[in-house]
Order: C-alpha cells, then sequence, then structure tokens
C-alpha cells in the first residue's frame, strides 16, 4: 500500500488546492467499470452531482451530495479492498452509502454497508433505484450515540467514512472513539477535511479536530479531492 505524505496539510495550506485521486492500494488502473465511472462523471469540481446511472444499472437517478471526484474514487477503492463491514456517519441522501455498497458487493465479500444519521433523507429510495439496499443496514440516530452502541455490541469495520458533521466539537467527539471500532489495518476517510472554511467559519473545523483528537495510532496516508485518509496501525 501506499502513502502520500506530500498531501499533508499545514495550516495555511487547507483548501487551497483540492487534491487529485491517488491509489493507496497498487493498482495499475481502476478497479473495474464501476469504480470509472465515478471518474467520468461531468463534475470535476464544485459538487459532485452523479449522473444518470451512476452505478451503472441504467436507472437514471440523480443522487444530490457533496463529494469531489477524488472523494468519490477513493470511497470506492477503500470499501472495496476493506476487509470486514464499513461504517458511514452521514447519509443524506445516499450517494456516499450508494458507492460504498456498490464496492462492496463488487468485491465479492458477504460485507455490509452501516450508515449512521440523525435524520433520513431519502436514502433509501436511491439505494432501491441502484439495487444496493440489501447490503444496508441504516442506524437512525446522533453518530457518538450510535458508535457507542457498536462498541459496546463488540463491532468493528475494515473501513469507516466520517461525515456526519463539519464542526469541531462534533468531530473531536468521534475521534477517540474511532480506535474502538476500527480493526487494525483498517482506513478511516475523514470529508471535508481539505475544506477552506476549516478554521475561517465558526461551523467547520474538521482539520484541527482529527489533528488535536485523533489517537496516534493513526497514520496519515493523504488528502484526495477534500477528504483526509488514516490508517488504523492498532
Amino acid at each position: 500500500m501506499t502513502a502520500h505524505p506530500e498531501t499533508f496539510l499545514q495550516a495555511s495550506s487547507v483548501g487551497a488546492v483540492i487534491q487529485n485521486y491517488l491509489y493507496t492500494y497498487p493498482l495499475k488502473a481502476f478497479i473495474n467499470p464501476h469504480h470509472a465511472f465515478l471518474d467520468l462523471t461531468p463534475h470535476n469540481a464544485l459538487v459532485l452531482l452523479t449522473a444518470p446511472g451512476l452505478l451503472d444499472h441504467n436507472v437514471g437517478t440523480i443522487i444530490k451530495g457533496w463529494l469531489w471526484k477524488g472523494d468519490a474514487l477513493k470511497l470506492y477503492e477503500m470499501a472495496y479492498h476493506a476487509e470486514g463491514d464499513v461504517l458511514e456517519l452521514g447519509t443524506y441522501a445516499g450517494l456516499s452509502t450508494c458507492i460504498l455498497a456498490q464496492a462492496v458487493i463488487d468485491s465479492g465479500r458477504d460485507g455490509r454497508v452501516v450508515p449512521i444519521d440523525i435524520a433520513d433523507f431519502g436514502w433509501k429510495l436511491n439505494a432501491d433505484l441502484n439495487q444496493v439496499s440489501q447490503r444496508i443496514d441504516f442506524h437512525l440516530g446522533p453518530a457518538i450515540e450510535k458508535v457507542q452502541g457498536l462498541i459496546s455490541a463488540g463491532r468493528k469495520f475494515g473501513f469507516a467514512f466520517v461525515d456526519h458533521s463539519h464542526t469541531y466539537e462534533e468531530v473531536a467527539a468521534i475521534c477517540p472513539l474511532l480506535d474502538k471500532v476500527m480493526t487494525p489495518g483498517s482506513f478511516v476517510q475523514f470529508h471535508d477535511y481539505n475544506d477552506p472554511r476549516n478554521g475561517q467559519e465558526p461551523d467547520y473545523g474538521v482539520w484541527q479536530a482529527v489533528a488535536d483528537t485523533l489517537s496516534p495510532s493513526f497514520q496519515f496516508y493523504g488528502v484526495y479531492g477534500c477528504s483526509g485518509l488514516y490508517r488504523f496501525t492498532g
């Protein structure tokens, strides 16, 4: 596996450049047509609104979301290669959820995607249209409370996508729980880690919260799109 320390962010450079997608696992090309399709979406920058038939099922759905192309490609790669289930904090309309579930299905393993959100924004309809809902176990409620419940139940995950909040307080509250719910060698992807609003607007403090509160057991692996990737060394 390859880390990309050259993409590490200093406070002065957060959001200055939205990083391109780079492979973590050794690959010569895209994993498969589903992965490659994410690179062909028409929005190279700004908000990624998925093209009709995002996951190649020709259903003509458009799932609204806030993913850069680098975010989406990295999500698919990480979920595809993860050993075990996938945890997602923050679901909205299900854009990232559908990408994660499709990757798990394509991997051939019997993994589950476990999204958590404080409200249901219609993710189920999009998951049904894209034929991936059979792999999704949605949990309704606050991220902190639900993750604590998963820890109590002994659940472990091979990949996690953290996107439940942009605030320093809520990201800082979840970071100390992650080493209790991740398996050694697994990855965590923090969305909006590379966002220029961090430290500039009161509701944005993702980068700072990760820097201050994430366990030293997590090793920085790179910035892709606006996401920061870390590996749990155990």
